[in-house]
């Protein structure tokens, strides 16, 4: 590698290499090219050079290579997604024929929840499903093309988030499939993580183009990791410490993508911050809780309890109450106090889709909350849809005796299916 200063540096000026703070921190990729507002940030970090790395990397593509070669671009990205019928045959076009026939469907399933009055989750279903396709096109467009729709993205999100406020507790109890989390990880994360953290910014009130912005970046804070090796986050053990500090480049990694597309630098922001935490021990520049956007304190708690409760290669995943329970011991002070306490008053101790035991011996699923006593939601019984199986839980009725475990869960379901 090669030194660079940072007083060298030119707005405009495009590298063909990438640029590093150091042998594994990355800064920029090639074709972004050098923007003030990077200068500025490197500046107030007090960087005074950069790291030119003169090897070719697997996973950045030259500026040759996306300009001249667009096929051979198309091939690379390190992603599997299971709907790739659906990116046979990118064109230019903002609107082409793929992404025109997926707003068409979630246009159509989002009317059918407003006329379903039997299986609601089931419709609910089927439009969570179909943003899950909406966002994978988003980024294999992103990824074959190196182009990013900002209004077409946010006018949908918009949509997206007043779907999540009309429903939001059939929302909530909706999750992909173990199948699914396995094909289609980083989509499935982002989704899940989504609707979470959209559900906490109601939950404090946040006014509806911040909704909008916020739910934005958690859809595409994981946009980076396009460019990172996939048996990197599909290992079935745990990373090498070379190998981490690789993956723990991707929130950099996201913010120049979001960035060089113009993005608002809120959204830029909370791409490059979401695993930052509130003590200063995370990454990738361990800043603290006062310096940490609002937006990337919302989504590091959601990306937290969507991780614990997925199922990934390398772990089992644990049910959402010991999710609750374990990112509401704080430990160390990773997480702001304010985020958290919205979290537990929007899905409560048991959250909402968990499957419980009542002391009344049956067996229910968590549908609602109570803001006013969150260890108490209210729960449908198991085999009843009726009004009367919908109880709200208390201290001196019908309360919680525990919640179900994973294996509890799966062979409840079983029987029921049977």
């Amino acid at each position: 590698m090669e030194n660079l200063q940072i007083a060298s540096l030119k707005a405009g000026d495009c590298h063909k290499t990438a640029l590093k703070l150091d042998s594994l921190f990355l800064v920029t990729l090639p074709p972004c090219p050098i923007t003030d507002d990077l200068i500025k940030a490197l500046t107030e970090w007090q960087f005074t050079e950069l790291e030119e790395s003169q090897e070719e990397s697997g996973s950045t593509f030259t500026e040759e290579d996306v300009q001249e070669k667009p096929q051979a671009v198309k091939a690379a990205p390190h992603i599997e997604l299971e709907t790739s019928d659906i990116t046979s045959d990118f064109i230019d076009e903002e609107e082409n024929p793929a992404l025109t026939a997926i707003k068409a469907k979630l246009a159509e399933l989002t009317a059918k929840v407003d006329e379903c009055k039997d299986d609601k989750i089931e419709a609910v279903r089927n439009v969570y499903n179909s943003y899950m396709t909406y966002i994978h096109w988003i980024f294999m467009h992103y990824a074959s093309h190196k182009k990013l729709n900002i209004k077409e993205i946010m006018d949908t999100v918009s949509r997206f988030v007043k779907f999540v406020k009309e429903n939001q507790q059939t929302m909530l109890r909706v999750s992909p499939s173990e199948e699914s989390y396995v094909k289609n990880m980083i989509i499935s994360h982002s989704i899940r993580s989504a609707v979470i953290a959209t559900a906490i910014s109601i939950r404090l009130n946040m006014p509806e183009e911040k909704l909008v912005e916020l739910a934005t970046a958690t859809i595409l804070h994981e946009i980076g990791q396009i460019r990172i090796p996939p048996q990197f986050y599909m290992k079935d053990h745990k990373l090498t410490a070379s190998e981490k500090a690789q993956m723990n480049t991707h929130p950099i990694i996201s913010y120049n993508i979001l960035k060089e597309a113009n993005f608002p630098l809120s959204i830029q922001l909370a791409a490059l911050e979401h695993h930052e935490r509130e003590n200063g021990s995370g990454y990738p520049r361990h800043i603290t809780g006062d310096k940490i956007s609002l937006y990337s304190k919302i989504i590091s708690v959601a990306c937290s309890f969507e991780a614990i409760t997925a199922p990934r290669t390398y772990k089992d995943e644990r049910n959402t109450y010991a999710a609750m329970v374990e990112l509401l011991k704080n430990d160390n002070n990773a997480y702001d106090p304010i985020v958290l306490k919205a979290l537990l008053v929007t899905l409560s101790i048991f959250p909402i889709g968990s499957y419980v035991y009542l002391s009344n011996g049956k067996i229910a699923q968590v549908v609602d909350t109570n803001p006013t006593d969150p260890k108490n939601p209210v729960v449908q019984i198991a085999g009843d849809n009726s009004p009367e199986g919908k109880i709200q839980t208390s201290d001196n009725g019908i309360k919680i005796v525990r919640a179900m475990n994973k294996k509890e869960t799966e062979d409840f379901l079983a029987a029921m299916k049977k």
